[in-house]
């Protein structure tokens, strides 16, 4: 038990999530996506969540366009109920923590080309699943997951990364620094779960034992971080 970190275990490499996404290749213009998707998954996100985690598992180990379609399913479906998708992505953490931590780097990928609309779906989505982590006992594999994809996200040579690898190789996203960001606001302005949620990720990430994690989550922050006239530090508010 880390003294620093009450109620976390210090994380050995082996228990961080894998870093292999499902496409390692260059961030891919909007023009390269096509919005096809399975009405099942979108029925089955909305209504029957632990099916919808099975149908994102075996679309994982598909090809490109079942993965896409498993991305855009849950997109669609956020539309919807943005809050259902999230129980499913927090579902998905706490049965394949690897699988998640994939179909997260696809979803951010997504959410960034198809444009600013699925942009701020995207960070609904994942402000919400901060307190649906804490429900399903996964804000330790949810919130690593998210981690890793802005530590990572953004080498081409993320396919081959690995815990074991120095902190060095870390290659953190811009884009998905801000990104990230636009999501911890969002949590900071919604519920009381929302907010207990990312205070526990945020714990989450800084004892796992990653300096690169810890780096990437802290960037993320500090694109919501502002110094008011009393020389204090204020977690931006997004406009939900």
């Amino acid at each position: 038990m880390d003294p620093i970190c009450p109620g976390y275990k210090k994380d050995t490499p082996s228990q961080l999530p894998a870093s292999t996404p499902a496409y390692s290749g260059p961030p891919r213009k909007p023009s390269e996506y096509t919005f096809s998707y399975s009405l099942s998954l979108v029925d089955d996100i909305l209504n029957n969540p632990d099916a919808a985690v099975q149908d994102i598992l075996r679309a994982m180990d598909g090809n490109d366009e079942k993965v896409q379609s498993a991305v855009n399913g849950l997109l669609k479906a956020a539309e919807t109920s943005p809050q259902k998708a999230a129980d499913v992505l927090a579902k998905l953490a706490a049965k394949d923590p690897d699988k998640y931590a994939k179909f997260i780097a696809e979803l951010s990928r997504a959410a960034m080309g198809l444009g600013p609309s699925y942009r701020r779906t995207f960070t609904i989505v994942i402000s919400f699943g901060f307190g649906s982590a804490v429900i399903e006992q996964s804000v330790q594999p949810f919130s690593l997951g998210l981690a890793r994809d802005i530590a990572f996200g953004k080498a081409a040579s993320a396919r081959d990364w690995s815990p074991s690898r120095n902190d060095a190789d870390i290659v953190i996203s811009p884009s998905r620094v801000k990104l990230y960001g636009e999501a911890f606001a969002a949590a900071a302005a919604g519920g009381q779960a929302s907010r207990d949620g990312l205070v526990a990720a945020t714990a989450a990430v800084y004892c796992s034992g990653s300096n690169a994690y810890a780096e990437a989550w802290a960037a993320a922050y500090t694109e919501v971080l502002r110094v008011d006239t009393n020389g204090c530090l204020i977690l931006e508010r997004a406009d939900c």
